[in-house]
């Protein structure tokens, strides 16, 4: 079965560790992957902040064992990932989940799942249950190619209704693409 614990290590290896405010962030500022947006509005599930108020401080003061609990909590658990087979695949997912959102990470593996295994009974609904949990881990290999796919289609889509991401779309691409 999957371990969180690798899973995370894949998300910070691919978000960084230290704090940055790029002002053409549209998440605003971030550590470990979290977000100033992000966090603001997970804010009734993390008692992190004071008076309510989510500042550029408060993220850059943010610790390697609360970024693992907001990702423990916020998408780990919620997903079912640990009764995967596949740490890689787990970890692929994982990181959908995490840079596109939960529902959004679920419905590209269950795509990809249609795209290489069309006779399995799935539809795309984000929502991993067991029949997603038993098509992911019966997947042929081909399952990471048909992933990338669907991925890199999105991250287009993105740029494609807002121009003003297409200097992301390289560094997108290219997390798309490694494994």
């Amino acid at each position: 079965m999957a371990k969180f614990d690798l899973a995370l290590a894949y998300i910070i290896a691919n978000e960084g560790e230290k704090f940055v405010d790029d002002p053409k962030d549209r998440g605003g500022a971030t550590k470990y992957g979290i977000s100033q947006k992000f966090l603001k509005s997970a804010l009734s599930r993390f008692r992190i902040v004071k008076n309510g108020i989510i500042t550029s401080d408060i993220i850059k003061q943010l610790t390697y064992d609360q970024a693992a609990t907001i990702y423990y909590w916020e998408f780990w658990q919620p997903s079912k990932l640990e009764q995967l087979t596949s740490q890689k695949i787990t970890n692929y997912i994982f990181d959908c989940c995490v840079n596109h959102g939960l529902s959004n990470g679920i419905r590209m593996a269950q795509r990809a799942i249609l795209a290489t295994t069309p006779r399995v009974p799935m539809i795309d609904d984000g929502i991993i249950g067991n029949g997603t949990v038993l098509a992911i881990n019966a997947a042929p290999e081909c399952l990471i190619a048909a992933l990338r796919a669907d991925r890199a289609a999105f991250m287009r889509a993105i740029v494609f209704d807002d121009i003003g991401q297409t200097s992301n779309l390289r560094g997108w691409l290219n997390r798309c693409y490694e494994l």
